[in-house]
């Protein structure tokens, strides 16, 4: 039963004006990290492009979440470097991130990033309160677009480049210790058209995305939905209709329930229906939401969205209670894949709820009592390879939605010893000749088992990685080197996936199919090479020479 509470701001139409004359909303970014809610720029009444944060506190001394009529203090913490909307905004461990969206001068691949300070939630970086610009943008400017983060990896979904609307959806995992987000990769999985101003959710495994805004420049009543596979691989593409058309929609998992609220509908009028999907049907909840998505904040009951049209007179947030009745699904970094060893695992749970875990994939219940993470010193360290499944819960035993990860460690590596830089090559280059030494190029040079190597790009590049050992045949049988390819990003954990989205691990010539498509951004990519040919039972050639190349395509 949906219960309406309060609803503090304005909830004004803006009028009957084609999408291709205004933009609409404001863009703001509303982000919830623990008990604390932010309101990040966006445009103001006159559309001018903000560099204001606001903060407030949302829970009360005993750190239990205010009631939904209770009045927050809010106040102003550390401004961006420059004006922002329609961007991702949201925390991870203790840093804050705007990612792309709207300057002054149109979308941005630039990302933001700065320290929310543990003792009082304020943000900026030394005692002048900066923040950073990342050395790790986008490939490509982009805003307006939907995102979740799932499994240490943040989606970016549709939106707005510099040239018009996007159909791709792009992904970067969250670098383990450093927070940072890693290089990121284009899904071989595209949207049926373009799309932007959509919002999106994770529910039961599957990447939502509703509405938006379509290439005729009008409110879409679609829904899609794919499966969320590991190192961001997406299938299973399902279609759906929504109640009706909506764009910039708020969109909430809710138990076995997905909630689609607020936006503005086909009329480019503000929209404030509830409509609730279960088992496949939709209902209208009988309260009303007047709220602007793609971002919102929850704590308990109560959730946090941007205000329909700007309003300079307060923080142009609103607030409604009543629609959720289980936790926030769990952030955990690092994700799923490989680690160092003893990586810590983080997460900021909702205000009144309590981490439980299990070391299996049976389902964790409020009895399993292992470990909790009840506040910010609790930490779990991931000593070997294990699976490790987590869920949060209320007081009164109401769980949220279980989390599964799945680790590889290996031991850290303080320094690693690059053998040689491999270059881009033309498309019809030969291979070159290689040897697992200290010296990938002089087969003559101490022999290893396994060797580093390293490509540097200065610029986004289609490649084909072509190689041959000892399992060739033809021409190339003079190799003596039986090898196994991994290829990492500079992280030297996080495995590079190929143009389907596999990751290239383990690669040989007897069980891989050649060449290996890339599509990489720029930046610096490490191939780790193992020998593999056996001299005698349980002994390992050393230093055996192959081809490999990097070719153009």
């Amino acid at each position: 039963m949906v219960v309406l509470a309060t609803m503090l701001g304005g909830c004004s139409l803006l009028g009957l004006v084609g999408l291709n004359e205004i933009q609409l909303g404001s863009g703001t970014m509303i982000v919830r990290y623990g008990a604390y809610i932010y309101r990040i720029g966006g445009t103001d009444s006159l559309g001018d492009i903000r560099t204001t944060i606001m903060m407030a506190k949302a829970t009360d001394a005993l750190g239990q979440p205010l009631s939904s009529n209770a009045p927050l203090e809010w106040i102003e913490t550390a401004s961006l470097p420059e004006g922002r909307a329609f961007g991702a905004a949201f925390a991870v461990r203790n840093m804050m991130y705007i990612i792309g969206g709207d300057s002054d001068s149109g979308p941005t691949a630039t990302v933001f990033t700065t320290k929310i300070n543990a003792t009082d939630g304020t943000l900026g970086i030394g005692t002048s309160r900066f923040w950073e610009t990342s050395s790790m943008p986008l490939a490509t400017p982009r805003s307006h677009m939907a995102w979740v983060i799932h499994d240490g990896r943040l989606f970016l979904i549709g939106g707005k480049n510099g040239n018009g609307a996007e159909s791709s959806i792009v992904h970067a995992r969250f670098y383990v210790e450093t927070g940072r987000t890693g290089r990121w990769y284009e899904s071989p999985q595209k949207l049926p058209a373009v799309l932007y101003g959509a919002g999106a959710a994770v529910l039961d495994g599957r990447l939502e995305i509703a509405g938006g805004i379509n290439s005729w420049k009008r409110a879409s009543n679609r829904i899609f939905s794919y499966a969320l596979g590991a190192d961001g691989l997406l299938s299973d593409f399902q279609e759906g209709t929504l109640p009706k058309a909506l764009s910039y929609p708020v969109c909430i998992p809710d138990g076995d329930s997905l909630l689609v609220a607020g936006g503005y509908d086909s009329d480019n009028l503000a929209s404030q229906s509830v409509y609730r999907r279960r088992n496949a049907a939709w209902i209208t909840e009988a309260a009303t939401m007047g709220a602007e998505g793609p971002t919102f904040a929850k704590i308990a009951d109560v959730i946090w969205f941007g205000g329909q049209s700007p309003d300079d007179d307060d923080t142009g947030v609103d607030r409604v209670s009543g629609f959720t009745s289980t936790p926030d699904r769990l952030i955990v970094i690092p994700g799923s894949g490989m680690v160092p060893a003893n990586s810590v695992v983080y997460m900021k749970p909702e205000p009144g709820t309590t981490v439980r875990y299990r070391t299996d994939t049976n389902e964790v219940t409020s009895a399993d009592t292992a470990w909790t993470w009840d506040n910010e010193t609790t930490k779990k360290r991931i000593s070997a390879s294990s699976t490790l499944s987590l869920r949060s819960f209320y007081a009164d035993g109401t769980a949220g939605e279980q989390v599964p990860m799945q680790y590889e460690v290996r031991s850290a590596i303080f320094f690693t010893w690059i053998s040689g830089d491999f270059s881009v090559k033309s498309a019809t280059a030969g291979l070159e000749t290689a040897s697992v030494s200290d010296n990938l190029f002089n087969p003559a040079s101490t022999g290893y088992t396994t060797a580093w190597g390293r490509l540097i790009l200065d610029q986004k590049v289609n490649l084909a990685l072509s190689f041959a050992d000892r399992d060739s045949t033809g021409s190339l049988v003079a190799y003596t080197g039986r090898i196994k390819l991994t290829l990492y990003e500079d992280d030297l954990f996080t495995v590079v996936p190929d143009i389907d989205g596999v990751p290239v691990r383990d690669y040989t010539t007897a069980s891989s199919s050649q060449p290996i498509l890339l599509k990489l951004n720029p930046g610096a990519y490490h191939l780790r090479i193992e020998e593999q040919y056996e001299t005698a039972p349980g002994t390992l050639q050393t230093g055996g020479t192959f081809g490999l190349a990097f070719r153009q395509r």
